[in-house]
């Protein structure tokens, strides 16, 4: 008893290490680097929201439209001058972060109160699915070892953990899919939540995944939906179907007024054009999706664990049910035949509830009109992966190590011997991760930016009436410096912008839209400038947490080896 007590206090330890672990790695130097260009946009929008009240593209200014297509207007509702492109969650979410970075003149110092918030959103998604994950183990040590276990796999997650302290929607999505899991598994599983408040609840959280990021709120309710077809074509209970189904068809008419104002159909069309998307670019899509969770997310070994748990259950289910009816013949299956195996079942629902909603979600990412796949458009469904591996995993060892069979020790020694090898070979690639993660937690990195703005700020005392020409993250300038930014990433405003002779030009090495003579030879020509060139590299962004690409998160500061490397602000005699 004491032995037993005693592992319960050590498996405690553990786990309160572990999420302290996890909290060091999101929130420990969330104040570095400066937000860059999509960060800095959300700021801005923040900032227009307790002016206006909504994200307003023009505010006497500076415009606010980063619509990478040639007709902008299709960015902005000529009504109210709303800003379209996207919708709107993440910029009123970031209110919070935006009205106590206001206590404080520190440019670092901001930039942390804008995105602690985020963190903490992302850091309670995950809490949230570690708990609602906990009640499907009777066994209360094997709780606590599914509890350990998840929280270690995100720890190591690196591109989720990047993703999470970012000042966007990637945070915010996963807390809210992480709520709809609960709302779900507590109705249709556990049943201890009363329909009102499951169709209620479910329905306004819908809502405010799809006002954070369409597609996982059309493969939610895809999934949920199927689910419930199934069920209702095997138990044929029309009451219950309708109860489950409610808060689904509830959330998809009040979006519907949504995709109208926003004007989804009309820019996704205009950006399948602009990018030229084809079926094979969608292809595409899924195999760089695929491949990137293959290669840093255990899929492989997700796959193993899904298939052996699913054979087992195949060839285990029979002799359960003979069991039950007196009739076993073969192997003995030494359960506690109701509880234990009904666990294994539920915990089989969940794997394959959430093996649907990955598929699906896969599928519904293929049909973003982008050439690109970032991976800030998949990364939150890495938890719900993990919990698929870990279900799969205690079913795997609950199967075998029922059965009372010569061989079944040897059949789980050989399953856990393979699964720590894909483990270790595919957990090589995260250890690179970890360790460049640990070093920018202890050590600051400086980006561009980290460079440009303090330098404006200390050599102008107002820069409120400095106007700057940049063809990139230009947001980032408005934001903490509050100038008057013309040319831009799109060039969205430039026919006005062009009458405007700039104090200072800073020209991105990053290819841009705006990256043309035609455009910077004639600001040049207006006035004298000095270069002034900064050590740094003038990377393509700031920094971003995408890991894999041409874009990708830096960890160190990245010096210029060479003067053409190197960052240059040019400013006005």
């Amino acid at each position: 008893m004491m032995t037993e007590k005693s592992g319960g206090i050590l498996l405690k330890a553990i786990i309160v290490l572990l999420l302290a672990l996890l909290a060091l790695s999101i929130f420990k130097n969330i104040s570095y680097p400066l937000l860059w260009n999509d960060e800095a946009e959300t700021a801005m929008f923040a900032k227009r929201i307790l002016a206006f009240g909504y994200p307003k593209v023009h505010d006497g200014k500076n415009v606010l439209n980063l619509l990478e297509l040639p007709d902008k207007s299709l960015a902005i509702d000529e009504e109210s001058d709303a800003y379209v492109v996207t919708v709107w969650g993440h910029f009123y979410f970031a209110v919070i972060g935006e009205l106590l970075s206001r206590l404080t003149d520190d440019i670092y110092l901001k930039t942390s109160l804008l995105r602690i918030p985020f963190g903490i959103a992302g850091f309670a998604g995950l809490f949230i699915i570690a708990l609602t994950g906990l009640p499907f183990f009777h066994n209360r040590k094997r709780g606590l070892y599914f509890i350990s276990a998840f929280f270690f796999l995100e720890f190591l997650s690196v591109p989720l953990i990047l993703h999470i302290r970012e000042v966007r929607y990637y945070s915010l999505v996963l807390l809210l899919l992480s709520v709809i899991f609960y709302l779900y598994s507590r109705y249709a599983v556990f049943k201890t939540l009363k329909p009102f408040f499951y169709i209620s609840l479910l329905a306004i959280t819908l809502l405010l995944l799809y006002n954070s990021f369409p597609p996982p709120f059309f493969a939610c309710v895809a999934t949920i939906g199927l689910v419930e077809l199934i069920r209702f074509i095997k138990l044929k209970s029309v009451s219950e179907f309708i109860r489950a189904t409610v808060p689904l068809i509830t959330a998809v008419l009040l979006v519907l007024p949504f995709l109208r104002f926003f004007h989804t159909l009309e820019i996704s069309k205009a950006f399948a054009l602009f990018f030229h998307i084809s079926a094979f670019i969608q292809k595409g899509t899924i195999s760089g999706i695929v491949l990137f969770l293959w290669r840093y997310e255990f899929l492989c070994v997700i796959l193993f664990a899904r298939l052996t748990s699913l054979s087992l259950h195949q060839l285990v289910k029979p002799k359960i049910t003979s069991q039950r009816q007196g009739k076993t013949k073969g192997p003995v299956i030494n359960y506690s035949i109701q509880q234990e195996h009904n666990e294994v079942v539920h915990r089989m629902d969940v794997s394959n509830f959430l093996s649907l909603f990955f598929v699906l979600y896969i599928l519904l990412a293929a049909k973003i009109p982008q050439p690109i796949i970032y991976e800030r458009y998949f990364i939150f469904l890495q938890p719900f992966l993990s919990i698929i591996l870990l279900f799969d995993v205690f079913n795997i060892f609950s199967l075998i190590s029922n059965m009372r069979l010569a061989s079944a020790r040897i059949c789980l020694t050989a399953i856990s011997l393979m699964m720590a090898g894909l483990f270790m070979v595919y957990g090589f690639n995260k250890m690179e991760l970890v360790r460049n993660h640990i070093y920018e937690l202890f050590h600051q990195y400086r980006g561009p930016l980290d460079y440009a703005i303090p330098y404006i700020q200390s050599n102008y005392n107002d820069t409120e009436n400095l106007i700057i020409a940049t063809n990139y993250e230009e947001c980032s300038f408005m934001y903490y410096l509050g100038s008057k930014v013309t040319i831009g990433y799109v060039g969205n405003n430039l026919t006005e912008d062009m009458q405007f002779t700039p104090d200072i030009i800073i020209f991105r090495k990053k290819s841009t839209y705006t990256s043309r003579s035609e455009i910077f030879a004639p600001l040049f020509a207006k006035a004298r400038y000095k270069p002034v060139t900064f050590e740094v590299f003038d990377n393509l962004v700031n920094n971003i947490p995408q890991i894999k690409g041409p874009v990708h998160h830096l960890f160190k500061t990245k010096m210029a080896k060479t003067e053409k490397e190197a960052l240059v602000l040019h400013v006005r005699d």
